[in-house]
């Protein structure tokens, strides 16, 4: 074999194994950011769960003080007219004053529970993937190094060619982006 055919088959080789580790790298990035967009996902998801409990907690409190004062305003204008406040029209007006109460305490329920699928419901999964290595560094490898190889054999044995192979320019060589390239660290 001679020493241009080793150059071929050496930098197929390593081209090989390059555009493997790098596929292997790129796929181990992938699942981490896949990770790490769950875990993100998770997080905003229950935050914005607290955030609706704690709002509906509020409001439905809020919801009981005004039931409460709305009674005692009742039973006040009753006391102060002369009229029995727990006679008919004091009744009746309470009791349509509970009324609207539970009706308010029973949208407030419903209005949480449509946010809360809304919230489940509007998930997204922010994610930016790693492109793998593409085309063929094999091939590319071993075309560089019978580049290199062609090179040396027709230079002045010193390793100093600085012309390409024979019936080649060296635009000819770029076969697109170097490995180094393509973003993978």
């Amino acid at each position: 074999m001679g020493w241009t055919a080793a150059a071929v088959v050496a930098g197929s080789v390593i081209g090989g194994q390059a555009q493997k580790s790098a596929a292997k790298k790129s796929a181990r990035a992938n699942l981490e950011q896949q990770r790490r967009a769950l875990e993100f996902q998770r997080e905003m998801t229950q935050k914005g769960v607290e955030a609706l409990r704690a709002g509906r907690t509020e409001t439905y409190a809020q919801g009981l003080r005004m039931m409460r004062q709305s009674q005692a305003d009742i039973r006040e204008s009753a006391a102060r007219r002369g009229m029995d406040q727990y006679g008919s029209l004091a009744m009746g007006a309470q009791r349509g004053a509970l009324a609207q109460g539970t009706q308010a305490a029973q949208q407030l329920q419903y209005q949480y529970a449509r946010d809360i699928a809304a919230l489940y419901g509007q998930q997204e999964f922010p994610m930016v993937m790693q492109a793998g290595p593409q085309g063929n560094w094999g091939a590319d490898y071993a075309k560089l190094a019978s580049a290199i190889a062609g090179g040396l054999n027709e230079g002045d044995g010193q390793g100093t060619a600085s012309t390409p192979p024979a019936g080649q320019s060296f635009d000819d060589l770029d076969q697109g982006e170097a490995p180094a390239s393509d973003g993978i660290a």
